[in-house]
C-alpha cells in the first residue's frame, strides 16, 4: 500500500479495510485512497489531492471491486480523511436511504482505524491548496 508523505509516495504496510456493522445489521467496507491511487467507476479516476479520501461501501451487493480485484461492496459515499478525523458523532452516509448510516461508536472505530493506521489527516485550519 502506499501513503503520502513530505511530496512523496512511500510504501505503507496496515490494514487495508475496516469492516464496521450499523444498527440495521448493514455491513460497511471502509476504505482509504491514497494520492496517485485509482478510485471511482471502473477505478476510472486517480486521486490527486494530498487529503486520503475514506469510501464507505455496502457489502451486501458486491458490486464495485479496487483496483486489485478485491470486491468492495455498492459504493455509498467518500469523504476526505480530514473530514472524518476531525469530526465527532455518527455520519449518515445517504440521506435518502436510512440504513446507510454509521452510529457515532462505529465512526469512532473508523477514526481510531485511521489513526492507528497512521492515515495522514488535515487540520481544519491548515490551508491544504498547492
Amino acid at each position: 500500500m502506499l501513503y503520502w508523505q513530505d511530496n512523496t509516495i512511500k510504501a505503507k504496510e496496515f490494514v487495508m479495510f475496516l469492516s464496521v456493522k450499523n444498527e440495521f445489521e448493514v455491513p460497511f467496507k471502509v476504505r482509504v485512497v491514497y494520492p496517485g491511487e485509482r478510485y471511482g467507476r471502473d477505478n476510472c479516476l486517480v486521486h490527486e489531492d494530498m487529503d486520503p479520501l475514506v469510501e464507505f461501501y455496502d457489502e451486501r451487493y458486491p458490486f464495485c471491486t479496487d483496483p486489485e480485484g478485491v470486491v468492495l461492496g455498492q459504493f455509498v459515499s467518500r469523504y476526505f480523511a480530514s473530514t472524518i478525523a476531525n469530526a465527532t458523532g455518527g455520519l449518515q452516509l445517504d440521506g435518502a436511504i436510512a440504513e446507510w448510516g454509521v452510529s457515532s461508536t462505529d465512526m469512532d472505530k473508523v477514526r481510531e482505524w485511521l489513526e492507528a493506521n497512521s492515515v495522514p489527516v488535515w487540520e481544519d485550519d491548515v490551508d491544504m491548496e498547492w
